[in-house]
Order: structure tokens, then C-alpha cells, then sequence
């Protein structure tokens, strides 16, 4: 009789260190138009939120969009001055095409690379990582909710 061992992974939101915030991305493309809503979430250590965006943008492809909310969850840990940040994402493309320094991609992502690098080099600490569909799906909801509403973000 032969036994088979299963390997079950979870997936959930994790809390961060104290001092530091984490900011979860996601982004929901309309696949009629060039449309796209973003949701991002701050929370600290405690889990409790800090900032809460859901937003309607323009947006190339789902992978364009995902950068875009990238690079305004950036934009405002920055703007707040969170000192260190621990960014996620569920994209993996998204997360591969900032990380590569050479790459086939389009113009128009290239530039978005380009802003995103410009905002994680300056004097500061983030941590841009990869995390599983399941552990953002309250960030989803929000990029959703910011596609449905299509009310365009403005800083």
C-alpha cells in the first residue's frame, strides 16, 4: 500500500516587524477598456491601518496597472514619510520587470520601471516583495472597488 504525503501551504497576511509599515498593492484591469482600479493598504506592526487608497487610472494591461499602483504605494509611504516599508505585491511579473535591469518590456513600462526605481533609491528602506493572491485579497477588493467607482485618483 503506498502513502502519499500532501504539502499545504497557506497564505495569509502577516503583520510587520515594529517600525516598520507594510503596504499591500493590487490592481483590477478592464479588460474593455484601458482602465484599471488600484488598491493600496498601509498597516503597522499592530495591523491596524494607517492609509486606505482605491483609485481609478488609465492603464495598458493588467501588468501596467500593477506597476502603477506600485509606484503610488511608493509615492506615498514617501510623501508620509514612513522611514521603512515592507511593500507587496502579487504580481510577480510586476515585481520581476523592477528587479531585472535589462529587459524586453515596452516603452510605457519601462518609464513606470523607471519612476518606481527613482522612488526605492532614494533614503529609505523598502522591501519589495512577492506574496501569494491569497494573503491581498482584502487590497483586491479595494482595486475593485476603485474600478467599479471609476473616480480617478489625484494627488
Amino acid at each position: 500500500m503506498s502513502t502519499r504525503r500532501y504539502h499545504l501551504e497557506f497564505a495569509f497576511w502577516l503583520p510587520p516587524p515594529l517600525g516598520t509599515i507594510k503596504v499591500n498593492i493590487d490592481a483590477s484591469f478592464d479588460m474593455v477598456g484601458p482602465y484599471a482600479g488600484v488598491g493600496i493598504v498601509a498597516r503597522h506592526h499592530s495591523a491596524a491601518w494607517i492609509l486606505g487608497i482605491s483609485a481609478f487610472v488609465e492603464a495598458l494591461n493588467i501588468v501596467h496597472a500593477k506597476l502603477l499602483a506600485i509606484r503610488l504605494g511608493l509615492q506615498c509611504s514617501w510623501d508620509r514619510c514612513f522611514p521603512t516599508v515592507i511593500c507587496e505585491t502579487d504580481s510577480l511579473e510586476a515585481h520581476h520587470l523592477i528587479n531585472v535591469t535589462t529587459s524586453t518590456r515596452s516603452l510605457a513600462l519601462n518609464a513606470i520601471v523607471a519612476e518606481i526605481n527613482s522612488l526605492l533609491a532614494r533614503d529609505w528602506h523598502v522591501d519589495l516583495q512577492h506574496v501569494f493572491r491569497e494573503a491581498n485579497s482584502s487590497i483586491d477588493c479595494l482595486a475593485r472597488i476603485g474600478l467599479a467607482n471609476r473616480i480617478p485618483f489625484k494627488v
